[in-house]
């Protein structure tokens, strides 16, 4: 007979003899009914003592070791688990999720870009480079060329488009303002088209067509002076008049 599988006298395959019962032989799959201790119960699906009952004295709704069948072992590098019928329950550990299997505990960081802060929390911000923090918040690691976060917002990523943002041309907080006209910001920089009789005598096209052009020292253009020798003069419709000698 086979050590482990028989009791008392030896026994042929699929047979018994002096009286003795066959259990659980894996060569032939034979069992047997008649109770005779043969070896301690195992978890494993079969009758290993022989008393007609399969895994008895085993509580799948309560075993760590055996959570709702055999084999099937709650376990958890990042927190505590519990076997509750059946079920394996774990608790995890700050900043760890139970985001796939339970049975394997809490096995994913919540400190990704794809879990971050809880199971599925994706950072996608938008026109920017995220990173999750070691607290599980998102952030910012850098904006999309032409981009930036002018408002400070993390939530909406890199808002500010710097190629065409009146209020942020070219870098953050540079506004392109024109009193006397229109105001455009193209490629990063601020265009200014000028009403009639007004023009952008200083160069700085931040601030518009700030210089009228009915004055004595921009007359007409910039930089055109009106007057002359001996006399006096006007340049209130834009074109330099003598009004006396």
């Amino acid at each position: 007979g086979q050590s482990g599988l028989y009791k008392g006298d030896a026994c042929g395959a699929g047979a018994c003899s002096g009286g003795q019962v066959l259990c659980n032989d894996a060569r032939t799959g034979l069992t047997c009914s008649t109770v005779g201790l043969v070896s301690a119960e195992l978890c494993n699906g079969a009758d290993d003592n022989c008393d007609g009952i399969a895994d008895d004295g085993f509580d799948f709704g309560s075993d760590e070791a055996n959570c709702g069948a055999c084999g099937i072992t709650c376990s958890n590098p990042h927190g505590n688990t519990q076997c509750a019928g059946g079920v394996c329950i774990p608790s995890c550990d700050p900043l760890w999720g139970d985001c796939v299997n339970p049975n394997d505990g809490c096995e994913t960081s919540l400190t990704t870009v794809s879990n971050c802060g809880g199971c599925g929390v994706v950072c996608e911000l938008p026109n920017a480079i995220e990173f999750c923090s070691e607290n599980g918040t998102c952030g910012i690691a850098e904006c999309e060329p032409g981009w930036a976060d002018c408002d400070g917002i993390v939530a909406n990523g890199c808002e500010s488009n710097l190629g065409s943002d009146l209020n942020s041309c070219g870098a953050c907080g540079v506004v392109c303002a024109n009193a006397n006209g229109d105001a455009a910001c193209v490629n990063g920089l601020c265009v200014a088209s000028c009403d009639p009789g007004w023009s952008d005598c200083d160069g700085n096209s931040n601030n518009g067509c700030e210089t009228p052009l009915n004055t004595l020292s921009d007359c007409g253009a910039c930089g055109v002076v009106c007057g002359a020798s001996n006399a006096d003069a006007t340049c209130e419709t834009g074109i330099c008049t003598i009004t006396q000698c």
